[in-house]
């Protein structure tokens, strides 16, 4: 799913639950939206393998001249001596591991912001309907 299909269809859910929450006069149903929010920011992240990939401190590490690479393992690798092939294969390794993982963080942000729906929407009833 995209990520601005993801954050619209959150935003209707919260929408539908912000207006049950006031023609109800009970912000249960808000908290219920934290409840959806956290159950579906945990499967999200399910979704990753575990353990998460390491990157390889060498592939942060400029190349220097005269640096060699073995692409493939050491068996049936190539060595690799050029400076910009060798960056090349460094930068693609580790994007490649950023890009596995660049939606994590936001399915973490889902499930501890919808913990904490969850458990104080309640109290808003306090607030606008004494």
């Amino acid at each position: 799913m995209s990520r601005a299909a993801l954050y619209i269809v959150i935003a209707l859910i919260f929408i539908f639950h912000i207006v049950l929450s006031f023609c109800n006069k009970d912000f249960t149903w808000l908290a219920a939206f934290g409840a959806l929010l956290s159950v579906f920011g945990l499967l999200m992240s399910f979704s990753y393998s575990f353990p998460l990939e390491e990157i390889n401190e060498g592939d942060l590490n400029p190349t220097k001249e005269g640096d060699h690479y073995v692409d493939g393992g050491m068996e049936f690798g190539e060595l690799i001596t050029s400076t910009e092939e060798i960056d090349k294969i460094k930068n693609s390794k580790v994007s490649g591991i950023l890009k596995n993982y660049e939606n994590i963080s936001i399915y973490f942000i889902f499930t501890v912001s919808g913990t904490l729906i969850w458990a104080y929407a309640g109290f808003l009833n306090n607030v606008f309907f004494q």
